[in-house]
């Protein structure tokens, strides 16, 4: 009876000092991923009705971009959710005296991905969509810098990242443009 007393005591000990070792190197360890990779992205998740908005900080600590869902809880209609209930989200959290004047409007698209943009004094906020609707809305605060992510993480970089682009994978940095039509009318890149 004693004896598995003192087995149990010694195993919890040996458990907590274990947990207490591991602690002891936390510093050097986040020392190292920092002298590594550089510093931290500096940024926020919050939970909000919609789901979930990240905002990122520059380097002064000011927002420079807000990240949120397509779409949000309608607040006349319970259970219901749209587009037009993210729209006044946005609206609400970043109200017109804080956006300007708008300065202009636009859109892009590449097959059935597609962008468009209101761009105010102070803000730009665009909207991302696939062929099924809006996919995200986001809120870039134009005198903020946000942080480059590490060089690994660049689109710049050298390192080979795969891009979907037509029905092939190309390689960044690999080039994209067709470099023939063949018989069946399918490009053929380069």
């Amino acid at each position: 009876m004693w004896a598995e007393v003192a087995l149990r005591r010694a195993a919890v000990v040996a458990v907590l000092a274990v947990s207490a070792f591991a602690q002891v190197g936390g510093d050097q360890f986040a020392l190292d991923l920092h002298a590594k990779y550089g510093p931290a992205l500096s940024r926020q998740i919050f939970v909000v009705p919609a789901g979930e908005m990240v905002v990122d900080y520059a380097l002064n600590g000011n927002v420079c971009s807000i990240h949120l869902p397509a779409m949000a809880p309608d607040k006349q209609r319970p259970g219901v959710f749209g587009t037009k209930a993210m729209d006044d989200f946005v609206l609400e959290l970043v109200p017109l005296t804080l956006r300007g004047n708008e300065s202009g409007r636009g859109a892009t698209a590449a097959g059935s991905l597609s962008m468009s943009f209101v761009a105010y004094e102070n803000v730009t906020i665009s909207e991302e969509a696939n062929a099924t609707g809006r996919t995200g809305v986001t809120v870039t605060f134009k005198n903020e810098k946000c942080q480059d992510p590490p060089s690994h993480a660049r689109a710049d970089s050298n390192v080979l990242v795969p891009v979907v682009i037509g029905s092939r994978i190309v390689q960044r940095g690999q080039s994209a443009k067709p470099k023939k039509l063949s018989i069946s009318g399918s490009p053929q890149f380069e």
